[in-house]
């Protein structure tokens, strides 16, 4: 398709505050849009400028050339799996890193609320109701937490894995 024929609108994830992005609510016009009526080509928004197949290719070709002679000098065959990796790891490393420490703080501190919780409800217990409410709050808004970072990840590992595949079709077109 031709980008030049058509002008889709901004995407509003360039203007969302961090909030937005979190709870993925720069996209609610356009899920009330297909709630609304089928989604029509001029309800898309352009690509964020990371993942344009020119961007994206240009990376992944440096890259792979930069394999090519070295593989060439070593006397092996180069590795497309090596040159996708140095184009992309830094991608998925910040969101790996930042959803396992959420994920071990998380999955330590529901155990230590949900005893604290039991506590309330044992024998000649001194805890103030107040206290036990707290405490069950907080083992809500833990569950919140890890499955906000879950969406989060999941989202960041399918747009590298969706820039990966765009960069290699675009190596294979330009060949």
């Amino acid at each position: 398709m031709d980008s030049s024929k058509r002008k889709s609108k901004p995407n509003p994830k360039l203007k969302a505050n961090p909030v937005s992005k979190i709870l993925f609510w720069w996209m609610k016009e356009f899920l009330w849009t297909g709630y609304k009526r089928d989604l029509e080509q001029s309800d898309l928004y352009e690509p964020l400028k990371i993942d344009l197949s020119e961007k994206l290719g240009d990376d992944l070709e440096r890259v792979w050339e930069e394999e090519q002679s070295r593989a060439l000098q070593k006397g092996k065959s180069p590795s497309l799996l090596r040159a996708i990796f140095v184009t992309f790891w830094k991608q998925y490393i910040f969101s790996g890193i930042l959803t396992f420490l959420v994920s071990m703080g998380s999955r330590v501190a529901q155990p230590l609320l949900l005893g604290k919780v039991i506590e309330y409800f044992t024998p000649n217990s001194t805890m103030a109701i107040e206290e036990a409410y707290m405490y069950g709050a907080g083992m809500i808004l833990n569950v919140y937490l890890m499955v906000i970072m879950d969406h989060q990840y999941n989202l960041s590992a399918a747009a590298v894995g969706m820039r990966i595949r765009i960069a290699c079709c675009s190596l294979i077109y330009r060949k």
